[in-house]
């Protein structure tokens, strides 16, 4: 007990605390072992708007990143855990790429231990969405799809003809492209011959707003515009910038509908 109460006295003296020094010991055993284990990935980078293949990250520096447990479930998909040192945060939002596989993860969960180390989970996206923001630019964001249609076949009857009613769920990290989708916006999925569209029915911004944040788009099955969608590009409403004026200021044209009646007929004699 007196061995305590003068170490606890010489550590008074240099203004440290006993938990101070437990965190710091902490942290130089994590950074002697850290490197030597074998969950230690290899080819791993925070990923960049724009930077979707292995040769994009060849003058980046990869990160020290521990990834470890993969599981499955149907309501979240593949997950891997993860720990990484203190000065290499990884936070909810984040956005990882995997150089040796080819994958995308989004940071789902994320927690700062005690100012030693950071360990949560990444979820592995399963799509990348693509669309065409004002200024013409085409944007590639990986992301986690789920389908949400969950109670019904995806296509309801109406009479004499038929409709899709299909939802997915997209999650997307938090930033000003992902934060401005919003409805009339339109996807297309991958099928190139005969694809099915989404149009956005919500943009949840505030449910994952911690770390960098996470937005979820709810987007449900649309029909698609033949004259405007460009199937090969896989982009909605598409703008050929080089031959289109993209003047933020252009007046856009819109058609009204003169009607007498609000009802709709579908089929007949």
């Amino acid at each position: 007990m007196e061995c305590l109460k003068r170490f606890k006295k010489r550590m008074s003296r240099c203004g440290g605390t006993l938990r101070d020094e437990k965190i710091y010991n902490s942290k130089m055993l994590l950074q002697e072992t850290f490197h030597d284990d074998a969950s230690l990935s290899k080819g791993i980078y925070f990923w960049k708007l724009g930077k979707n293949q292995k040769e994009d990250y060849e003058n980046d520096s990869p990160i020290a990143i521990r990834l470890y447990k993969r599981t499955y479930s149907a309501a979240n998909g593949y997950t891997v855990k993860f720990q990484t040192e203190y000065n290499t945060a990884v936070l909810v939002g984040d956005m990882i790429f995997d150089t040796v596989h080819n994958e995308f993860y989004i940071c789902t969960e994320s927690f700062d231990m005690d100012t030693i180390h950071y360990q949560g989970k990444l979820t592995l996206c399963n799509w990348i969405l693509k669309w065409q923001n004002s200024f013409g630019r085409i944007l590639e964001y990986p992301c986690y799809d789920i389908n949400a249609t969950q109670y019904n076949s995806g296509e309801t009857a109406k009479g004499q003809y038929t409709i899709g009613t299909a939802q997915h769920m997209l999650k997307l990290p938090c930033d000003e492209n992902t934060l401005a989708l919003d409805s009339p916006r339109r996807f297309l999925d991958k099928n190139k011959l005969n694809p099915t569209a989404y149009i956005v029915t919500q943009n949840d911004n505030t449910s994952y707003n911690i770390g960098k944040g996470i937005v979820v788009i709810t987007v449900a099955q649309y029909a698609r515009d033949d004259k405007k969608d460009n199937l090969e590009l896989g982009i909605c409403d598409y703008i050929d910038v080089d031959n289109q004026d993209m003047s933020i200021n252009k007046p856009i044209t819109r058609s009204v509908i003169d009607y007498e009646t609000t009802t709709i007929k579908s089929g007949g004699d």
